[in-house]
């Protein structure tokens, strides 16, 4: 009973870092992935200002709206990176909740045996 009980808390135990380590690795894939963007967009950004700087000043206001354009589109890659993080931690809690509803759903049945021995222990007396 006892080792049924240790394998149940073992296998569960198991399952749990096995998400964990999903979590994991699809956080590593995120921030590999945000920083390949990072790269791509500073190199992107350093030809833009070389490119700008060599027009004449009448494309001084096209330069102004791309340098606009250019800041929303990183002020939204940081969104979307602080949105996917929020994600994440979502299901980190998610999976912890449902940890500890199988611990609470396991301690019940514990308790529903326990107080069935007792009853019978009783009747028997």
């Amino acid at each position: 009973d006892e080792l049924e009980a240790m394998c149940g808390a073992l296998s569960r135990e198991n399952r749990r870092f096995r998400e964990l380590a999903d979590i994991a690795s699809s956080q590593v894939q995120a921030v590999e992935m945000a920083n390949q963007g990072r790269e791509q967009e500073l190199t992107d950004l350093r030809e833009q200002i070389r490119d700008l700087n060599a027009r004449s000043d009448d494309d001084a206001i096209i330069g102004k709206i791309q340098h606009e354009l250019t800041t929303t589109k990183v002020s939204y890659q940081l969104f979307v990176r602080k949105f996917e993080v929020a994600k994440a931690v979502m299901r980190r809690n998610e999976l912890e909740l449902r940890r500890l509803e199988g611990q609470l759903v396991e301690k019940d049945r514990t308790i529903r045996h326990t107080r069935e021995q007792t009853r019978a222990r009783v009747i028997a007396l």
